[in-house]
């Protein structure tokens, strides 16, 4: 999947945008503005990026207050990528078996 929980927190997801972000995209000068825009994010999540085709809605999350990062992520081919890391919070903690399949399984 393209973030992760952060261990035993079932309301904070820590999401990676696409590769060749950086905070100074458009695309994520976008988003990270969104309560002054309006613009609502619901986090859909998976297992696993190469596995299947199930996506799990988990609801309308925030971003963490200064939680956007620059980082460089490996593309398997010996090269580093760059991408912006940031921390979804979740209203509501994600239920147990849910939380547990994903992370855990």
């Amino acid at each position: 999947m393209a973030g992760s929980f952060l261990k035993r927190n079932q309301k904070l997801f820590r999401w990676f945008t696409r590769n060749c972000l950086t905070l100074d995209s458009n695309e994520v000068k976008t988003i990270l503005p969104y309560k002054d825009s309006g613009l609502k994010i619901h986090l859909f999540t998976k297992k696993d990026d190469g596995k299947g085709s199930n996506f799990y809605y988990l609801e309308e999350v925030e971003i963490a207050e200064d939680s956007a990062k620059n980082e460089m992520m490996p593309d398997g081919k010996g090269k580093d990528l760059s991408v912006v890391m940031m921390n979804l919070v979740l209203e509501q903690p994600v239920q147990y078996d849910i939380y547990h399949y994903l992370v855990y399984e």
